[in-house]
């Protein structure tokens, strides 16, 4: 492919990728904490700790490190205060394996938080998603699925 056209569909991508951010902010991630402001007793960054600990099952700070690009001295930090506020707990490797190593899971009340964030995520997106007339929402499904199968294809 020529470097014009890449350059052409670099940019479009950019854009893209912040006006999605811009409406994630604007419609959803304004909810989460900062600074004693919003609806929700967390912040972003352990809204997204929560996640990737979901997706994991169980995990260790050196996988959250590599799978959100964060200092795993930051991330100590925040999951030792998700764990003292009962979102996650540790647990301890069994003798043979190597103790220094720390598992790190949801609990019940992490569980929770995130079912309720994706309850308002789905609200959120539905009334977004309805407000398109017909064309716009075929477009979008159909775009989804096409993103869905590029990206989906090259994860992992």
């Amino acid at each position: 492919m020529e470097e014009k056209k890449v350059n052409e569909i670099s940019h479009q991508f950019l854009k893209f990728t912040m006006s999605l951010k811009r409406w994630l902010h604007d419609n959803y991630l304004k909810e989460f904490n900062i600074n004693g402001k919003g609806d929700c007793d967390l912040t972003g960054r352990q809204f997204s700790i929560l996640i990737v600990v979901h997706e994991f099952q169980c995990c260790t700070i050196s996988d959250l490190e590599k799978e959100l690009n964060v200092s795993s001295s930051s991330l100590s930090i925040v999951v030792s205060k998700l764990v003292k506020e009962g979102y996650l707990q540790r647990t301890y490797p069994s003798e043979e394996e190597d103790r220094r190593k720390t598992y790190i899971s949801l609990t019940q009340k992490g569980m929770s938080v995130l079912i309720e964030a994706y309850e308002r995520i789905i609200k959120v997106f539905g009334e977004f998603y309805s407000n398109l007339d017909e064309k716009k929402q075929k477009d979008f499904e159909e775009g989804l699925e096409k993103l869905n199968a590029i990206f989906g294809s090259s994860i992992q």
